[in-house]
C-alpha cells in the first residue's frame, strides 16, 4: 500500500492529519497494523484482495488486442505489397534502360 493510501486510511480512522503527514513510512505501516489488529478499523474481504477478475472486461481487452493486431497485420501486408511493387517498378526501369543502351 502506498504512503498516501495509508495516510488517507489513518486520517479517515480519526488520526490527526498533521500527525499522520509527519510520519515516515515505517511509522505509517506500524500505526495502520496496530489499528487493524485492534479491530477499530473494519476491512471488507474485497478490500484486502483488490479489484478482482471481471470476465467481461477481459473479453473486451482481448477483443481490443485482437483488433489492434489485425490493424497492424493489414498495415504490415500493405507495406510489404508496396515494397514488392516498388522493387518490380525499379527492376522494370532498369530493364528499360538496358534495352535503350543496347540500341
Amino acid at each position: 500500500m502506498s504512503d498516501e493510501r495509508l495516510r488517507v486510511k489513518l486520517i479517515s480512522a480519526g488520526f490527526d492529519e498533521d500527525m499522520v503527514f509527519g510520519m515516515e513510512r515505517a511509522e505509517l505501516m506500524t500505526t495502520y497494523a496496530e489499528l487493524l489488529a485492534s479491530g477499530k478499523l473494519k476491512v471488507s474481504p474485497g478490500a484486502v484482495v483488490g479489484v478482482g477478475y471481471d470476465p467481461e472486461v477481459e473479453k473486451e481487452k482481448i477483443a481490443f488486442e485482437k483488433q489492434k493486431w489485425e490493424v497492424e497485420q493489414r498495415k504490415w501486408e500493405a507495406e510489404t505489397e508496396e515494397r514488392r511493387q516498388r522493387e518490380e517498378r525499379e527492376k522494370q526501369r532498369k530493364g528499360d534502360v538496358e534495352k535503350k543502351e543496347r540500341l
